[in-house]
């Protein structure tokens, strides 16, 4: 495993929750250059969304893009990658209710920047009541083509 890049070289105590220097935490994944196509992270870690998507899954789904990284002579790309993939992974394996809440209330795009900024506001327990409170109006991005119904 020496060609899989260790996320966590030539960093002092990487928080996967602070804001890197040059962006805030994912609210964005097409920002991403290893992710182009990417609205959640089932995107990043290749999975189909389902309710059955178990967190044996996940890891291996995880496992199998980490060991898949490359970053084509470049450290910094590979380690952002990893993190992506390590973002996705831990908010799959222990807020993945909350998360799909999100999805499914708010659509892919909107659902995954509002998860974004629920984390940062703190994880408030009461998701329902601050999803009221954040509403989709009061924001100035919309997740176009998105109807609930569909």
């Amino acid at each position: 495993m020496d060609d899989v890049p260790n996320p966590y070289s030539d960093d002092d105590a990487w928080d996967p929750d602070a804001p890197s220097p040059e962006e805030s935490p994912s609210t964005e994944l097409a920002n991403i250059p290893e992710f182009p196509n990417a609205i959640t992270y089932y995107d990043v870690l290749g999975l189909e969304r389902k309710a059955e998507c178990s967190t044996e899954q996940i890891s291996q789904a995880f496992k199998d893009r980490l060991l898949a990284t490359e970053g084509h002579g470049e450290e910094s790309r590979a380690r952002s990658k990893a993190r992506a993939l390590l973002e996705a992974r831990d908010t799959l394996k222990l807020h993945k209710s909350t998360y799909e809440e999100m999805l499914e209330h708010l659509g892919p795009r909107l659902g995954h920047q509002t998860f974004i900024q629920w984390r940062i506001a703190g994880m408030p327990s009461d998701t329902t009541a601050w999803m009221r409170e954040h509403k989709p109006e009061n924001q100035t991005f919309r997740d176009e083509g998105y109807s609930p119904d569909s």
